[in-house]
C-alpha cells in the first residue's frame, strides 16, 4: 500500500509540475482535480486490495470502476459549470489524469493478484 500510495503522489506531483509550467489552465482547478482524483483511485485502491476472493474481487472492481467513472464524469460536469474559460483544458486534463492513475491502479493490482511462482 505504501508503494502504491508513494508512486501515485509522485505521478501528481509531476502532472501537476507539468500543468504549472504550460500555463495552459488556471492553478485551482488543476489542484483541485489533481487532489480529487488521486484520491478516489487510493480509496478505490484500498478497498479492493484487501479482497482475497476472486470472485468478489472482480464483483467489488467493477462496481468501483462505475462509481469512479461517475465521480470522474460528474466532476467534469462541475467543472465546465463554474469555469467556461477552462472547460477544455479542464476536461482533457480530467481525462489525462483518470487514464494515467486508473493505469497506476490497475498495474499494481495485477502485481499484487499475481499468483506467486514457487
Amino acid at each position: 500500500m505504501l508503494r502504491f500510495t508513494i508512486t501515485l503522489l509522485a505521478a501528481a506531483v509531476v502532472a501537476q509540475c507539468i500543468v504549472l509550467s504550460g500555463n495552459w489552465i488556471s492553478t485551482a482547478p488543476s489542484i483541485v482535480l489533481n487532489v480529487f482524483l488521486s484520491g478516489l483511485t487510493l480509496l478505490v485502491y484500498r478497498i479492493v486490495s484487501g479482497i482475497a476472493d476472486n470472485r468478489r474481487f472482480t464483483q467489488v472492481y467493477l462496481a468501483t470502476i462505475v462509481i469512479k467513472i461517475i465521480a470522474a464524469c460528474s466532476f467534469g460536469g462541475v467543472l465546465i459549470f463554474l469555469d467556461r474559460s477552462n472547460a477544455k483544458p479542464g476536461v482533457i486534463l480530467l481525462l489525462v489524469l483518470y487514464f494515467v492513475y486508473t493505469a497506476i491502479e490497475v498495474s499494481f493490482l495485477v502485481r499484487s493478484r499475481r499468483p506467486s511462482s514457487r
